[in-house]
């Protein structure tokens, strides 16, 4: 399997036409913790722009996700990348910030689960 290694996890690489153009920038800005503007749709077709601290990238359920904390909402949030219209990298980086990490979003994500 072609795999990139991002510090913490390997991500497969698809051939996904609308999500794969995006996967490679998505983490460039991951390694040089750069932030990102997005144009995304939502699930009930509404657009909105977005500008996030992207964490990681996922493939899970058939599609690549995209983990990072939004700061016109100040909190976590999952992005379909197949549902980013447009992306673009800022030339604002930022630092590592306590509760604004990938393990933080892990951890978040473990709490909003419904337990067994």
């Amino acid at each position: 399997m072609n795999t990139s290694s991002i510090d913490w996890f390997e991500i497969p690489v698809t051939d996904m036409p609308r999500a794969g153009q995006r996967l490679d920038m998505l983490r460039s800005a991951i390694r040089a913790r750069q932030c990102v503007l997005l144009e995304y749709t939502d699930t009930g077709g509404a657009p909105s722009q977005r500008s996030v601290r992207p964490l990681a990238c996922a493939f899970w359920g058939g599609k690549w996700t995209l983990a990072a904390w939004c700061e016109k909402r100040d909190d976590f949030r999952s992005f379909r990348l197949d549902r980013i219209d447009a992306l673009q990298l800022l030339e604002r980086r930022f630092a590592a910030e306590p509760g604004k990490a990938l393990a933080d979003f892990l951890r978040a994500k473990d709490r909003r689960m419904p337990s067994a």
